[in-house]
């Protein structure tokens, strides 16, 4: 889903009819965030008490020459050439 709708944001901001190629965006090398969400309810069916619940998760993503950690996991670029790249990496 990520991957989807940075591609929708790419072909929106692509080339003029005259650059031979698009341009990306610089992205920063370092992003930490925090997603966070709610929930209230009733404690029991015909309670007048409610019961809440908050979640938080931080996550954190490095964009490195040869480390690398996103949404997707976390690797390192061991080899990168024009025509080739051996990327070693794990996720859970």
């Amino acid at each position: 889903m990520k991957r989807f709708a940075l591609l929708l944001s790419l072909a929106s901001t692509g080339a003029q009819a005259d650059d031979p190629a698009p341009r990306r965006e610089a992205l920063p090398l370092w992003e930490v965030g925090v997603a966070a969400a709610g929930v209230s309810q009733q404690a029991y069916p015909g309670s007048d008490q409610q019961a809440r619940r908050a979640f938080a998760l931080p996550y954190l993503i490095y964009r490195g020459k040869l480390l690398r950690a996103d949404g997707d996991g976390a690797g390192v670029r061991a080899v990168r050439t024009e025509s080739f790249e051996l990327d070693v990496s794990f996720a859970g």
